[in-house]
């Protein structure tokens, strides 16, 4: 019974007090594994940091792309328009209004 409950509380220790797991990894020669992966834990979240922001980034510049690629499309339709007004008034000679 006395080693049940030894054992339960030391379960709980391990589980609850941090200082007392590094202790108990550093007896069991763990420690510098366990600073290994703290260090890679926070240099992944830098990662994810990082790339959030080149997506933002991205995301930004492809935005400014759909609206100038909209915009050429207008303007490439506009002049269109216009060119076939001119060419049906001049050879057929007929006003005709070429909506969007």
């Amino acid at each position: 019974m006395i080693m049940n409950a030894l054992k339960k509380e030391f379960l709980e220790l391990l589980d609850k007090d941090i200082e007392f797991r590094y202790a108990i990894a550093g007896y069991l020669g763990l420690s510098e594994v366990l600073k290994r992966l703290d260090a890679l834990a926070e240099e992944q979240v830098k990662l994810r940091e990082d790339l959030n922001k080149i997506f933002n980034s991205l995301n930004t510049r492809i935005n400014r792309i759909e609206r100038t690629f909209e915009k050429l499309t207008v303007d490439v339709e506009d002049e269109a328009r216009s060119i076939i007004k001119h060419r049906v008034k001049q050879e057929l000679n007929i006003d005709v209004e070429l909506n969007p």
